[in-house]
């Protein structure tokens, strides 16, 4: 009979924790590269002369997948460095999102759903560096 051991279950769940995960797996990186993907959409239906600001606000988001994507590849102090980074860049997303609501080129809904992700993204990335000052990594 086949039965199942608690060794072969703490094996199996220390075997899982082995496993790195690619950047594109973690959930900070996919949350961020639909941040992009949303800021992408509305700098398509903002007017021309408005290109600036929305270039602007693309560049900080594509630089915020860049920083978890460093993060995601360096150790220690570098890590931290690259997870506030990426701290400073959501909030610089933030502000510009919150420029093209007032502006009128983003709407309510999309506005929102923004501010939710970016909320999201902020809160996973807090969490991993709170985590590696814990662990000293």
């Amino acid at each position: 009979m086949n039965d199942i051991k608690n060794e072969d279950l703490q094996k199996g769940v220390s075997q899982r924790k082995r496993t790195p995960r690619t950047t594109t797996q973690l959930p900070a990186y996919r949350v961020a590269a639909n941040i992009l993907y949303l800021l992408t959409e509305v700098a398509r239906d903002v007017p021309r002369k408005m290109l600036r600001l929305t270039d602007r606000v693309l560049l900080d988001a594509s630089e915020l997948l860049k920083c978890i994507a460093f993060a995601n590849e360096h150790r220690g102090e570098e890590r931290r460095y690259y997870l506030s980074l990426a701290l400073a860049n959501i909030q610089v997303v933030k502000t510009g999102a919150g420029i093209l609501k007032h502006m009128g080129y983003l709407g309510k809904e999309r506005h929102t759903m923004l501010n939710g992700m970016l909320k999201n993204a902020s809160a996973q990335v807090a969490a991993w560096r709170d985590s590696i000052n814990r662990e000293g990594q």
